[in-house]
């Protein structure tokens, strides 16, 4: 008897845990607006029982609201809409064309393809928003291995080369046009890349632990370390993203949070804290800013999205 009222009470909690995390997944879109001081947690995208992320990278949003996430531990590409209801996964597991192994950085084509960069086959791999294979971008035999990625929104894309310390820049054609590095070659294991409306290029400079900024043509004009103002250093950069304002998100990753600063690199606030709540990270890794100005954090170590915004 005792060992059945265990086990009834065990499936109990798996059945209550589930409808809580079924219930928490999504409590979005309000109309965030840009008008107050700071950002405040929106929304939890985790997916359910058959739709579950696992260890995302990193998220971005179509013109249409379709959320696309690099679904890094399943080797796919998981897209939702705007309610946090599954559209569509993009790729399956494997080394072969079309298939994906521990995906990265995403970016859309001026003609609307998705961009996948696939970290461990070395290549970034171009879909259809619909899921169909296309082609490789760029190719293993090319020698990068890529991570993040950005694009300038005039044609340029800008690809973290995780195995060469370096960023990659292509045209619309995934032609090279330039690789960016320090001179003293000092930039290591670049991670989140950010273009802001000048042409000039954010790194997070994940080995180092700082964040560089260059400017169109690749020349280093600033280096961020966090502790500008008399705060803490980074503990370790991941991703960035820029908002309309041109405030620039920093996730410091060890330190479970997200930090901003202005253009001139004087820090204005940070949001979150280390953990397993609403509003807490673990580990998190690539953000991205909408239309609207929310901010969407790969919340890594939680296996999930999570969502910000202004209200």
């Amino acid at each position: 008897m005792v060992l059945i009222l265990a086990i009834a009470l065990t499936l109990s909690l798996v059945f209550l845990f589930a409808v809580l995390r079924e219930r928490d997944q999504f409590h979005l879109f309000t109309g965030a607006r840009a008008g107050s001081d700071r950002p405040v947690f929106l929304a939890g995208l985790s997916g359910s029982s058959d739709t579950s992320l696992r260890q995302p990278m990193r998220a971005v949003v179509d013109g249409d609201g379709l959320i696309y996430i690099s679904d890094t531990g399943n080797h796919r590409v998981a897209v939702f809409d705007d309610t946090g209801k599954p559209v569509r996964f993009i790729g399956v597991p494997g080394v072969g064309p079309g298939q994906i192994n521990y995906p990265y950085g995403l970016a859309f084509r001026q003609n609307g393809n998705l961009l996948v960069a696939d970290s461990a086959n070395l290549t970034v791999s171009e879909f259809t928003r619909n899921g169909e294979f296309v082609g490789l971008f760029i190719r293993k035999d090319q020698g990068y291995k890529p991570g993040d990625m950005t694009s300038d929104g005039q044609g340029l894309l800008y690809i973290s080369d995780l195995a060469n310390h370096q960023v990659v820049v292509t045209g619309d054609d995934g032609r090279v046009v330039r690789t960016i590095k320090n001179p003293d070659q000092t930039v290591s294991y670049p991670q989140g890349l950010a273009v802001d409306g000048a042409g000039r290029l954010w790194v997070a400079d994940s080995g180092n632990y700082q964040l560089k900024l260059f400017d169109q043509e690749g020349h280093p004009l600033r280096t961020l370390t966090g502790a500008e103002d008399g705060k803490e250093k980074f503990s370790m950069v991941r991703g960035l993203a820029l908002d309309k304002r041109g405030r620039l998100y920093v996730a410091d990753s060890l330190a479970g949070r997200v930090r901003a600063f202005d253009a001139e690199g004087k820090e204005l606030f940070s949001f979150g804290e280390p953990g397993h709540e609403k509003g807490q990270f673990t580990y998190p890794m690539g953000l991205y800013v909408d239309a609207q100005d929310r901010i969407y954090v790969a919340d890594r170590g939680n296996d999930r999205i999570q969502i910000w915004g202004y209200r």
